[in-house]
């Protein structure tokens, strides 16, 4: 599969106002309120793959937060959806689940049918991009937090 991504490196990322679980209405901004932010694209609660991807990032959200680093993860699944995910989640899932059914904020970042971890400065622009073509390629804690730390 070819892949084009329209994300830039030291470019500010697209703005996008979706929908949370809990029927908020949340746009980029309000997530970076001062503090760099993760936002990992997934497809939905559906996957098997992207449920270990939401586990995988609640067992590193203190990592992240102590580091000063927010975390949203953007879904292709309805906010009820998300909202029985968290609901049922044990242990408890501490960070901002987004809805993106029609998959408007994937195509703006050029991620259609692709999951990946988008590192973005406290001032919306993209850091580092992390594609995970096949569900097998989390960069790590480590990766991410580094990339938002060196400077271009």
């Amino acid at each position: 599969m070819s892949v084009k991504i329209t994300l830039e490196i030291g470019q500010p990322a697209p703005v996008f106002s979706l929908m949370s679980d809990e029927k908020n209405c949340v746009n980029l901004p309000d997530l970076l309120r001062g503090q760099d932010l993760l936002l990992a694209f997934i497809h939905g609660t559906w996957c098997p793959h992207c449920v270990q991807t939401l586990y995988r990032l609640r067992r590193a959200s203190t990592t992240f937060s102590s580091a000063g680093i927010g975390i949203a993860v953007v879904a292709i699944d309805a906010p009820d959806a998300l909202n029985i995910f968290r609901r049922t989640a044990e242990p408890s899932i501490p960070f901002v689940l987004l809805a993106d059914e029609d998959e408007t904020a994937h195509k703006s970042y050029g991620l259609q049918h692709l999951s990946a971890y988008i590192a973005l400065n406290n001032e919306g622009i993209v850091r580092a991009v992390f594609l995970d073509k096949d569900h097998h390629n989390y960069p790590g804690h480590t990766a991410i937090i580094q990339s938002l730390r060196s400077r271009p």
